[in-house]
């Protein structure tokens, strides 16, 4: 009876090994083509939003949106919850310089819109703008870099924002 638990055990060992091993590469083409098409478009998805945040949406990035003739517009509110702190009240939370990271965009009291987040001028990404939601984005090292940053929420009907929100957070 031992020697028949050692047996399976090794046996068992074996077989999880064997099934682990096709996990640690990359996608085969036939595989990636046997995926679901939404599966492959989150994926590209993903890699987007990768790429946005190597680009940094910094400085040195093309501006995709200047907000600087608009002010708050829309009902609700937004603000930015850091782990330096909250945007809340015009403060300005801080964040550590320097790579990658999230922060969250958090909205009260609006109505469900698809917005377009822009950091520093650079499109980031769509978030659903809620009664109460918590949108987390990825800024990159462009964004991070030391300094005052801004982050819009905005909501484009036609050439005027239908709804145009804006906090900041600085990198130290």
């Amino acid at each position: 009876m031992k020697a028949f638990g050692k047996i399976g055990a090794a046996a068992f060992a074996a077989a999880l090994a064997a099934s682990m091993a096709g996990c640690a590469g990359g996608e085969a083409p036939e595989e990636k083509a046997a995926q679901p098409e939404a599966q492959q478009q989150t994926q590209e998805e993903q890699k987007g939003a990768e790429a946005a945040a190597d680009a940094g949406s910094g400085a040195a990035a093309q501006k995709d949106f200047d907000g600087s003739a608009y002010s708050d517009t829309g009902e609700g509110t937004m603000y930015l919850a850091t782990a330096g702190g909250t945007s809340e009240g015009g403060n300005v939370p801080q964040i550590a310089s320097g790579g990658t990271m999230s922060i969250d965009v958090v909205t009260e009291g609006m109505d469900g819109s698809v917005c377009t987040v822009y950091v520093d001028g650079v499109e980031n990404s769509k978030v659903n703008a809620g009664e109460m939601s918590q949108n987390g984005i990825v800024i990159g090292e462009g964004a991070t870099e030391p300094g005052v940053h801004t982050v819009e929420l905005v909501k484009m009907d036609g050439d005027v924002p239908a709804i145009y929100k804006v906090a900041q957070y600085e990198a130290v």
